[in-house]
């Protein structure tokens, strides 16, 4: 009976912690746990908003990475020449076309239009304007959508079918945009059988999805540099945005002393300028003793010249490469 008195009377005198206490110490207990959850959060989130800050911004040396991946595919044209080349997608379209070409004409500048086969088919006079206001045309596909599931056979059939309805058979070159971006090697292949350049981009601010003018402005000029293809759209339901800033940066852009053309002028121009070097080649070059050391002799010239070759807006991107 003492024994149990004793332990009765010690249970007594126990302080039973406070309701405060108790959260207190369920908080500490929790703390851990609670960092490790949003490491965790932090690191998984970290690619998402990377990928995101490249989408938006679109740097340079994300297009170089991209360039070296796929290098049969045009993203920019080398040019010293301050020229950029414009294109729109998804047309003809039966008022916006001739929105975009009001516009074009309005700065004197010249642009690529990469147009839907099954979309031209019964709107030959707009493709016919496209071409008499001396743009050019390219082949964007019979069909709206992807072509990844495609086969082999279907794809060159579609293309094909394409190039008829636009009447690209004798064209030079001969450009083609997959639709949505979004091709496998084969195809590529394939394009390059058929006699296609394939084309992208350096610079597409989204349009489609109508962003703000100011956004699309911003990207475009933000980007702007020699050999720079700038994509948007003409086919799409309300591109009101688009063409509000395309006015715009037609203004600032000419402004700035470049001149915007379509992408097959510009790598006519190109090729020719590189023939024209090969066949001239400086006086360093050249095997006459009396000439100076060329200057990739020295030690680092090589990678300096290779680093020359694409055009950077941007210091600090030019730096990453």
């Amino acid at each position: 009976m003492r024994g149990r008195a004793w332990v009765r009377d010690w249970d007594h005198n126990v302080k039973e912690p406070l309701p405060s206490e108790n959260r207190r110490a369920t908080r500490l207990l929790r703390a851990p746990g609670r960092r490790r959850r949003l490491v965790l959060l932090f690191v998984a989130a970290a690619p998402l908003v990377v990928m995101a800050f490249i989408l938006l911004t679109q740097p340079f040396w994300a297009f170089s990475v991209l360039e070296r991946v796929f290098p049969a595919m045009i993203f920019r044209v080398e040019t010293d020449d301050m020229v950029v080349p414009l294109s729109f997608d998804d047309g003809p379209d039966d008022v916006h076309t001739a929105r975009v070409l009001e516009v074009l004409a309005r700065h004197g500048a010249h642009a690529t239009f990469f147009m839907i086969g099954d979309r031209a088919g019964g709107r030959q006079e707009i493709v016919r304007a496209v071409r008499e206001a001396g743009h050019e045309v390219g082949n964007h596909y019979f069909t709206i959508g992807s072509a990844l599931r495609a086969t082999d056979e279907r794809f060159l059939a579609d293309v094909i079918r394409a190039e008829k309805a636009l009447g690209l058979a004798d064209a030079s070159p001969r450009l083609f945009r997959p639709p949505s971006g979004l091709f496998t090697d084969a195809q590529l292949a394939l394009l390059r059988a058929r006699g296609y350049r394939a084309v992208l981009g350096t610079v597409y601010p989204f349009d489609t999805s109508r962003p703000p003018a100011t956004y699309i402005r911003w990207l475009v000029l933000k980007n702007l540099a020699p050999g720079t293809i700038v994509i948007m759209h003409d086919g799409v339901k309300d591109p009101s945005h688009m063409l509000v800033a395309l006015d715009e940066l037609l203004t600032e852009g000419t402004h700035r002393g470049f001149r915007f053309v379509s992408i097959g002028s510009l790598l006519a121009t190109s090729a020719s300028k590189s023939v024209t070097r090969q066949n001239n080649p400086p006086a360093c070059d050249r095997a006459e003793p009396k000439n100076p050391p060329c200057p990739a002799a020295r030690p680092g010239a090589e990678v300096t010249r290779a680093k020359a070759k694409a055009p950077f807006p941007n210091e600090w991107a030019a730096s990453l490469l």
